[in-house]
């Protein structure tokens, strides 16, 4: 597990233990303390897995919240896009009702 998800972003070891470090429900709970920790309106966080023969795309989450709830969403990683992705995700959340 990356060092700065462990130092950086406060995540509980034991949601970590039990969906690991490239899951929705650690790109959520990152979103969230970045969100509490920067005292922002909204969190944004990026999680992911690099490529592999098996997986040529590799995997990343977005995750995003607000303090009323939070979002994950599954992406194909391709370095080059994935803060496109991310700012899209964060659009997607912004204009969606509630």
């Amino acid at each position: 597990m990356p060092l700065l998800t462990k130092v950086a972003f406060g995540i509980d070891s034991s949601l970590i233990s039990r969906y690991g470090a490239v899951s929705p429900e650690a790109a959520r709970a990152m979103a969230e303390v970045a969100r509490k920790s920067l005292k922002a309106e909204i969190g944004i966080s990026i999680t992911g897995a690099v490529e592999t023969k098996e997986r040529p795309m590799g995997i990343t989450y977005v995750g995003i919240a607000d303090g009323k709830g939070s979002s994950a969403s599954v992406r194909p990683r391709r370095r080059q896009n994935i803060v496109s992705a991310a700012l899209f995700e964060l659009r997607k959340f912004l204009i969606s009702p509630g």
